[in-house]
């Protein structure tokens, strides 16, 4: 698949109007549709904003029958093309524009667009055989006292011009983290895709609460002549990108900007419309300026200044031969309710999304220790953890295991699970958490933070790669992302929403899902039929037997939690790492275990002389659930934990032979009595 994007460098399309592009989120009390000015009815004339616009994106791509996924610049659209979408099995080029100017219709007292338009156009529509999925995200939500009397609908067009018509809702769902999912059935050769919220009440915006995204430009290392600059947008992203292309042009040629002013941190957070956003600086040093109205003030450290509610950025530069250190942006929506604090780091930002790097990064390590990647899986439908409690760190640790993270005093740490962890030794014993920093997941001690009430973020900083993130640092458990990858994948007709949690693109298995809407017993049965008859017999028989098993333990498809079902199998291998590290008896019990299971599985086959693998392999689905129910000596042992080193010590014993049905049979059943003994029916 081949890509020609003119996202970041060649904007050239037309320029959007003030209102939709540069001030659509004005933070002063707007004008009710009914109300009038004292002057003859008319209303006061608006002051236009100078805020760079938001120009339409343009990614052009060649998908062939292998199918892909086409994203923008922002993330904020993502197409999904399954494979063998194509009659022909020939190449098709698929376009998609976004933009943020939206049709007249879409706006009103109760209507407003609540996502960019959205086009997607097709070189050969008729040949498209399966479904293509259109993945919107919306810059609003919903308040949650008015999801009663507000809903947001789809509405689909071959053509602006001839209007809009409302989809069928069973083609589209909300999905986690505010994203539109559209079925793209009969696509035409243009598809016009928008996204509206309506309401019985008489005005819209008293049901809405709108996405400001603040984010940080500046350069890789602070100099006198380049200074970070922080602005915020009501388009997301792609309302920054419009200011970071700004800012080039004001640096003079593109070439000398682009290798120094780099994009920096971002945070989202909602507020309603209209209101008023007031913005402090707080440094935690004398070390940095503030620019405001070319008047340069000197920020001592606890110290508090305040900005004007109308301008749309203010400039902090450094003052020379200081030390750099980060400076705190506070945000408040209204005098009643408390702050929401973010710290940015401007002396070593990241990349822009449209330039980020694509090559691990390598970290500064001591002599003589061992060189660590870390790598980052992009993929769109990667699983995120949407609503994250949020601590702050009340001292500074630095990890001295590879489990362990790093934090600094103050730093706010995404709880990805408060489920207590106990690491014991002979001295003392705490309780760990499962957070997130640093682009790492990995533990801290529970009385080393405090819980922040006030704070609770729409968006985790894991939304992208979580998976591989949750799997790779666990060295125990390194085959974990293989197997259990390829487990999921193969239940992901069973289990749709278990697919998305995963990460899986369920674009190849849309057409399947649409002929087998219900979630009852008889249409997953038949949904599996289905499946059977697609991938013959060259998939393994573990499969069905895992399968099996589930409905023979009458676990009903409806009461099983498809969601924390796989947050269970993500986190409960990471959970327990700490506990197991520290008792070095379960390695033998769980190897002497599995080794009485292999050797029960082989005396039964040479017995009975029966070839089928769901035969032979009955006697440890007996032992199995015998030793979970047994119960262990000691304070502090689990059935679980010793689960855990089983699946380890049956994965080492069939490395040597991969082809070997048994150990993966064994290893199918442990998964799932995990998954049973987890989940609460």
């Amino acid at each position: 698949m081949t890509t020609n994007s003119a996202a970041s460098g060649d904007r050239k399309s037309p320029v959007l109007s003030p209102r939709e592009a540069g001030q659509p989120f004005t933070y002063t009390p707007a004008d009710r549709p009914k109300k009038r000015s004292s002057k003859g009815g008319k209303k006061g004339k608006r002051e236009e904003s100078d805020q760079p616009p938001c120009q339409p994106e343009v990614i052009s791509c060649e998908v062939g029958s292998d199918g892909g996924v086409i994203e923008t610049t922002c993330m904020d659209v993502v197409v999904h093309v399954p494979r063998n979408h194509s009659s022909g099995r020939g190449v098709q080029e698929v376009t998609v524009t976004v933009a943020t100017d939206c049709p007249q219709e879409t706006q009103g007292p109760q209507t407003a667009a609540v996502a960019p338009l959205v086009k997607v156009q097709l070189s050969e529509p008729e040949n498209v055989e399966k479904t293509i999925v259109v993945d919107v995200q919306m810059d609003t939500r919903i308040k949650e006292e008015e999801r009663n009397t507000t809903q947001i609908k789809c509405l689909r067009s071959s053509s602006p011009d001839s209007g809009f018509e409302q989809v069928d809702r069973q083609l589209y769902r909300m999905m986690p983290g505010n994203i539109i999912r559209l079925l793209l059935q009969g696509p035409g050769q243009e598809n016009f895709i928008m996204v509206v919220a309506k309401t019985v009440k008489d005005y819209i915006w008293d049901t809405l609460e709108r996405k400001v995204t603040f984010a940080v430009f500046g350069p890789w290392s602070l100099q006198k002549s380049m200074v970070p600059v922080l602005f915020y947008s009501c388009h997301g992203l792609r309302g920054l990108l419009a200011w970071y292309d700004s800012l080039r042009e004001r640096m003079g040629s593109a070439s000398q900007a682009e290798g120094h002013v780099q994009w920096g941190e971002s945070y989202d957070m909602y507020v309603g419309k209209p209101q008023r956003l007031e913005v402090t600086a707080s440094l935690k040093s004398s070390s940095w300026e503030v620019d405001e109205e070319n008047k340069q003030t000197v920020i001592t450290k606890g110290a508090l200044k305040k900005r004007r509610s109308d301008k749309y950025g203010f400039v902090v530069t450094k003052k020379s031969g200081k030390k750099t250190d980060p400076f705190v942006i506070t945000f408040k929506v209204k005098q009643e309710e408390k702050s929401k604090a973010f710290e940015f780091h401007v002396a070593t930002p990241a990349g822009p999304p449209d330039s980020a790097p694509t090559s691990p990064r390598l970290k500064r390590r001591r002599r003589g220790t061992p060189q660590r990647r870390s790598s980052a899986n992009l993929h769109p439908t990667a699983p995120s953890v949407i609503n994250c409690q949020i601590v702050r760190a009340k001292l500074t640790r630095h990890r001295s295991q590879w489990y362990k993270l790093d934090y600094n005093q103050g730093q706010f740490i995404p709880v990805l699970t408060n489920q207590g962890v106990f690491g014991h030794s002979d001295k003392e014993e705490k309780e760990y958490w499962v957070g997130y920093t640093d682009g790492r997941v990995g533990f801290f001690p529970r009385d080393d933070v405090e819980i922040v009430e006030s704070l609770h973020p729409e968006v985790c900083p894991t939304k992208d790669g979580l998976l591989r993130t949750l799997l790779e640092p666990c060295r125990h458990l390194k085959f974990n992302y293989s197997f259990i990858r390829k487990e999921i994948v193969n239940n992901l007709v069973k289990w749709p929403k278990f697919a998305r949690q995963v990460g899986f693109n369920e674009a190849d298995i849309e057409d399947i899902k649409v002929r087998h809407r219900e979630d009852g017993k008889e249409q997953v049965t038949a949904m599996m039929e289905d499946l059977r008859q697609r991938i013959g017999e060259e998939k393994p028989e573990l499969l069905m037997t895992v399968i099996d098993g589930l409905f023979r333990c009458g676990i009903p498809y409806k009461k099983v939690n498809c969601q924390e079902l796989a947050q269970k199998i993500l986190l409960d291998s990471l959970l327990y790492t700490v506990a197991l590290s520290t008792h070095p008896s379960y390695l033998g019990l769980g190897a002497k275990l599995g080794y009485n299971i292999i050797h029960l599985m082989r005396i039964n086959q040479q017995c009975k002389g029966v070839s089928s693998s769901e035969k032979a392999c009955q006697p440890e689905y007996a032992v199995l659930q015998e030793w979970q129910a047994q119960k262990w000596s000691g304070k502090h042992q689990d059935p679980v934990d010793m689960l855990q080193w089983l699946h380890i010590v049956v994965q080492e014993m069939s490395e040597g032979n991969h082809s070997d049905h048994e150990f993966r049979h064994i290893q199918g059943v442990i998964l799932f009595l995990l998954c049973y003994r987890r989940i609460p029916l």
